[in-house]
């Protein structure tokens, strides 16, 4: 007998695009399957699109907790081998599950990473490849690449119990759920391996958690903080300075983005202390004159920011 593949969806607010995931889940051309579609307390219509599926999936709705939580219930109710986690706004393609059970089965070291086709509010379409070997042999090259290429919720195909043991998703993250629960499986010794065909498709849609501005980029400055304190006693130099670039990177989004806590001069030294080079290649790459451009809308306010560039921002740094 095949093993049991659960495809667990969480909704929130979907109406316009959870029938579109629940039908890409119910297409899969691998036969073994159930469809668990967790609820997170919509107010639109989408537990009525839900519930117009009747007995082909299995549906619950629950009191609002966010995307995290939703999907570690979808773990609890689950009966599969195997999770295979959909956003609400995206898509697999029907050989997703079957092209990666095939993986797994030659390659049953490894949890197979696919790429995907991402689409843009205007419809343009790119590829994305997470180039991760599986050829790392210490842990710091396997940190190093997982930070470079860190998969989307729905690249991989988990194990179940692998997911039960590190005790799912981190349900106090609004962002970076993924990078947290990557990494907390890599920690406990599980290695993902690039599977290079398109089986999946994101779509870009108003309103995600990665478009929230500088909350979610905040969150995503703790996951970096976390791995950069880790490197410091690690002697690998990709890895010090890769962490190096991203602690400086997303500090600087959080300048562009008004941001003016004490954990900018924190994270400054923390990245001169990983490389004293790298740290310095971000910031030339991507000054904060380049951030406030980028994440500043308000007209007046960007010409309030843009006077004061120098004075109200890099003089109160210690650059």
């Amino acid at each position: 007998m095949t093993e049991l593949i659960s495809i667990i969806i969480p909704c929130y607010n979907a109406e316009d695009t959870i029938s579109r995931a629940i039908n890409s889940a119910l297409s899969q051309t691998y036969s073994n399957i159930e469809i668990i579609v967790i609820d997170d307390g919509s107010t639109d219509n989408s537990l009525e699109v839900i519930k117009g599926f009747g007995e082909e999936i299995f549906w619950q709705n629950v009191t609002n907790r966010g995307g995290g939580s939703a999907r570690n219930i979808g773990i609890g109710v689950a009966n599969g081998d195997f999770v295979q986690f959909l956003d609400a706004d995206d898509e697999l393609f029907p050989e997703c599950v079957s092209k990666k059970m095939d993986f797994i089965r030659e390659l049953p070291d490894f949890i197979p990473v696919c790429d995907s086709e991402d689409v843009s509010f205007d419809g343009q379409s790119r590829i994305t490849q997470k180039h991760i070997s599986g050829k790392e042999v210490s842990i710091e090259e396997v940190i190093c690449t997982l930070m470079q290429f860190n998969p989307n919720i729905d690249h991989p195909l988990h194990r179940r119990p692998d997911l039960i043991e590190i005790d799912g998703f981190d349900e106090k993250l609004n962002a970076g759920q993924e990078y947290d629960l990557h990494l907390r499986l890599v920690f406990n010794g599980i290695r993902f391996r690039r599977l290079p065909e398109v089986l999946v498709k994101h779509h870009e849609v108003a309103g995600s958690i990665s478009g929230q501005g500088l909350e979610v980029v905040k969150i995503y400055g703790g996951i970096f903080r976390s791995v950069g304190s880790w490197a410091l006693d690690r002697s690998s130099t990709n890895l010090r300075k890769q962490m190096a670039y991203m602690i400086t990177h997303n500090l600087l989004k959080r300048i562009g983005l008004g941001w003016r806590g004490n954990d900018l001069n924190s994270d400054l030294e923390l990245a001169k202390r990983l490389d004293p080079v790298e740290w310095r290649v971000a910031y030339h790459k991507r000054s904060t004159l380049h951030y406030i451009i980028s994440y500043t809308s308000d007209p007046i306010l960007f010409e309030f920011k843009l006077r004061g560039i120098k004075k109200k921002l890099l003089g109160a740094m210690s650059f």
